[in-house]
């Protein structure tokens, strides 16, 4: 088993075929200050290779540049279909960082890490006086 696509964005879901559409993905965000948060963000997915119609589990954490928990780890089941793929949306509501620094965005099947994917938050960069 494998993970075809993971990623954060600001919107995700399954259109009237149950494609998986992301909209918005990204990997870093800009704040003055921190705390600073997101609100309304999804997380998605798809994994492949996986046993047809077997119910499988996965979880999702979010850390910090220490391996602190910077968000309730979520648990989803998803069910592959015939040819073995399975997508999943988790919404989230607001994403909060009390520090700037990089987060990391780890998926499991048990304790078997998947695939994982830096977040960013950090400050602006400074606009050179030719961007103005």
């Amino acid at each position: 088993m494998t993970v075809k696509i993971f990623g954060l964005c600001d919107n995700a879901f399954f259109d009237q075929t149950n494609k998986l559409c992301m909209i918005g993905i990204f990997d870093r965000v800009f704040a003055q200050k921190v705390p600073t948060g997101i609100s309304k963000v999804a997380l998605a997915g798809e994994i492949i290779g996986a046993p047809a119609g077997q119910e499988i589990e996965l979880k999702v954490s979010l850390v910090d540049d220490k391996g602190k928990d910077a968000l309730k780890p979520n648990t989803i089941k998803v069910r592959p279909s015939v040819s073995g793929s399975a997508s999943f949306v988790i919404n989230i509501g607001v994403l909060e960082f009390k520090k700037f620094g990089e987060y990391t965005f780890k998926l499991f099947k048990g304790r078997k890490p998947l695939a994982e994917f830096p977040l960013y938050i950090s400050k602006p960069p400074k606009r050179s006086k030719m961007e103005a």
